[in-house]
């Protein structure tokens, strides 16, 4: 806790707002929650060191997301129910891999109607 003895003043900042909607806000948010995560709720951070089956990165996450926005850059035009609906079906067949794979999904998606 020396950090908080000496940095104690930058998580209780405010600043004052004028002509905003909101009279005063945390200066620091962004310092304060991570302060926050690593005092609090230390738990969901450090997971990824008792199960050997949880990534220690989010870098796989990442690429699937730029790959995403990039899929959704191509097709500007659709409307939000639309860009649902097609991240819906390009992440459920981004998953097949072979035909047997596929077989499955439509024997599931069979017994649902």
């Amino acid at each position: 806790m020396i950090w908080k003895d000496k940095n104690d003043h930058l998580l209780k900042e405010k600043t004052i707002g004028i002509n905003t909607k909101k009279k005063w806000w945390y200066t620091h948010g962004n310092l304060r929650r991570g302060y926050r995560l690593l005092t609090h709720e230390q738990e969901p951070l450090f997971i990824h060191l008792k199960n050997p089956l949880i990534h220690h990165s989010n870098n796989s996450l990442e690429g699937v997301n730029s790959q995403l926005k990039q899929k959704l850059g191509a097709h500007r035009g659709m409307k939000t129910l639309q860009q649902v609906s097609f991240l819906n079906w390009y992440l459920t067949f981004k998953r097949i891999k072979n035909q047997q794979d596929l077989k499955k999904l439509w024997d599931i998606w069979k017994n649902q109607l």
